[in-house]
Order: structure tokens, then sequence, then C-alpha cells
């Protein structure tokens, strides 16, 4: 784990120092985790200790118990979803490579694509989202 810390996976998405985030360990359960990695906008998965399986913890409702839900994968599974999810970032989002992406996280695990905490949306959905706050387009 030493050699990921820091290293991207995808988009803003990195492998922490489980030290990075003090806030965390403000939470009655967090000797009951280990933060593995943080997205840019302050998201973070998650190993449970008690079965070593990845979570992720929500920071816009980071104090409910709510915000932490199972993925229902391994470390390893995690990296593999991580490496598929980074190639699907690197090529333009279609509604096809979008089914593409979702097909291969449910090899992984079959209920992945419906764990996975963020939506897929295409290029030009998220062109149009930029627009609609005078944004340039992607």
């Amino acid at each position: 784990m030493q050699l990921l810390i820091g290293q991207k996976f995808y988009g803003d998405c990195r492998f922490a120092n489980e030290h990075e985030d003090e806030g965390w360990l403000d939470r009655d359960d967090s000797s009951n985790f280990v933060v593995i990695a943080e997205s840019g906008t302050g998201d973070s998965w998650l190993i449970r200790l008690e079965d070593e399986m990845i979570c992720f913890l929500d920071h816009e409702i980071w104090e409910e118990p709510e915000s932490i839900y199972p993925m229902g994968i391994s470390f390893e599974q995690f990296v593999i979803m991580a490496d598929l999810v980074g190639q699907f970032e690197k090529e333009p989002a279609t509604v096809e490579s979008i089914r593409q992406i979702k097909a291969l996280l449910c090899t992984i695990e079959r209920n992945l694509a419906d764990n996975y905490p963020y939506e897929f949306i295409t290029d030009d959905e998220f062109n149009k989202m930029l627009q609609a706050y005078g944004l340039p387009p992607k």
C-alpha cells in the first residue's frame, strides 16, 4: 500500500495516507475503518477492518451512519475497478461506453454497477451541465 499513496487511479481520485483526513477521526466508528483512497471532492474509500471489504464515505453527510455504505468488494477488486474506471475516463463517454463500463463492473462483482457511488454520464450530458453553469464545454 505504501507504494500507492498519492498515486491517482482515475480522475481526481488517489490512494491516500490513512492519517490525512483528521476530520474522519471525529467519528465514533472511525476505529472500524482505514481510509485507503480519496476523491478531489472529499469523498473517501475505506477498508472495513472486520471483514476487509471496501466501503464508500459520502463527505456531504459524513457524520451520519448512512454516509458509509459497503460496495461489496475486496481491496483487490477495488484496484481492478479503479483501473477500469480510469480506462473509461480516458475515452469519450457515450451511451454505449457507459453500458460497457457497467457490464465490466458487474464482472468484478455482480452488483458493483449499482453500488458504484458516482453516476456515469455521457460527454454530451456533462457539457450541458457545464453550459448550465456558464462554463465552457469539455
